[in-house]
């Protein structure tokens, strides 16, 4: 594996030795990162909820679907974002997953739901357009009623659509239908990446499932293999999911800065698990891998099993889930599979009782 930026060391160079130590290092990076790459984000906002609709016997009888306006009071004007929530209705406490989508409606190709509902889970889905337009427009949805920096680290989308997840999960953690200790955030491509940034600053995150996140997700940039997805394809076609300060890694190296091991371990001592696809060359599957091996150092100082693969080219059917890390590669292409949702939904199952450091 190639050096990547060390985890264990602080900016100043002093060594990163103990738990304690790991969360001042861990608020480090996240500064880091939020100045170099994702931008800062705004003080959370009030959020209020209306539902204004409830059928009680969808997928077959088995669950109530509401929708749920969520109102994000902002220091600019407010805006309302819709999401579906799905629960059982065996009136027991559920474990939940929150899915940011690239559709609004309820069942989507990306979201086997009532598999979802029948391993008991409680699902939710916002689609991330009703957050703010997918281009360099910050002056619609959510993101118009903020003030943005210009002095290069304001917000990019990808910090923006995370900031909307960071709203809705504390909404749906006081229903009393969730289990608020087992909350999981999800999404795929550059929803993957939204998913893990979301994850890695919001501790009330258990478990981050980030499909197929690639470039600027996790896939470390200095082992891009060919075909791969990089920073100047993004910068040329999708700068604005980032600030402006991460612009200059077109051309200038990020190996000596950070790389994307950094944002992933960030999660650290949570649980994360990433999906890849043989075929889904852009997203760089074993980059990824290289990125899971090369994080697990943070998982490592409070004892615990970080990633139990290495950083090796993976074959398919892949599975490595005996760590807080959990890496899968499957046959196929760019997509948010129902083989993957299976062992993301096994790997929260198997750990809902752990105890989180």
């Amino acid at each position: 594996m190639n050096i990547v930026p060390s985890l264990l060391h602080f900016a100043d160079g002093n060594a990163v030795n103990t738990p304690e130590d790991w969360k001042n290092r861990r608020e480090e990076l996240l500064d880091l990162l939020r100045r170099e790459e994702y931008g800062y984000a705004p003080e959370p906002c009030k959020v209020t909820a209306e539902v204004v609709s409830r059928d009680a016997k969808c997928a077959g009888g088995s669950a109530i679907l509401e929708k749920v306006l969520l109102t994000y009071h902002a220091p600019k004007g407010d805006h309302t974002v819709p999401m579906h929530f799905f629960v059982p209705v065996d009136g027991k406490k559920h474990p939940l997953i929150l899915l940011i989508n690239f559709r609004p409606d309820p069942y989507d190709m990306y979201c086997p739901t009532e598999e979802i509902l029948d391993n008991g889970f409680a699902f939710a889905q916002i689609c991330y357009k009703d957050i703010t337009s997918d281009d360099p427009d910050f002056t619609n949805g959510l993101a118009g009623c903020f003030d943005r920096p210009t002095d290069g680290t304001g917000w990019g989308k990808i910090s923006l659509w995370a900031y909307a997840l960071h709203g809705a999960i504390g909404y749906l953690q006081t229903r009393e239908e969730v289990d608020a200790a087992n909350v999981a955030v999800a999404g795929h491509s550059r929803l993957g990446k939204t998913a893990m940034w979301c994850a890695a600053q919001d501790e009330r995150i258990r478990f981050a499932l980030i499909n197929g996140s690639g470039c600027g997700g996790t896939a470390l940039e200095q082992t891009k293999h060919e075909n791969a997805e990089t920073y100047a394809y993004i910068h040329t076609n999708f700068y604005y999911w980032f600030c402006e300060n991460h612009h200059k890694y077109e051309t200038e190296t990020v190996s000596t800065v950070f790389d994307q091991h950094m944002a992933l371990a960030c999660i650290a001592p949570r649980y994360a698990c990433v999906g890849c696809a043989k075929d889904d060359l852009w997203a760089d599957p074993w980059s990824e891998k290289i990125c899971c091996a090369a994080a697990a150092p943070a998982w490592e100082l409070f004892g615990l099993v970080g990633f139990d693969g290495d950083d090796a080219p993976a074959s398919v059917g892949t599975f490595c889930h005996g760590g807080h890390i959990a890496y899968h590669l499957r046959d196929g292409i760019h997509f948010f599979s129902r083989r993957d949702w299976l062992p993301y939904m096994e790997h929260i199952k198997n750990n809902l009782y752990t105890k989180i450091l």
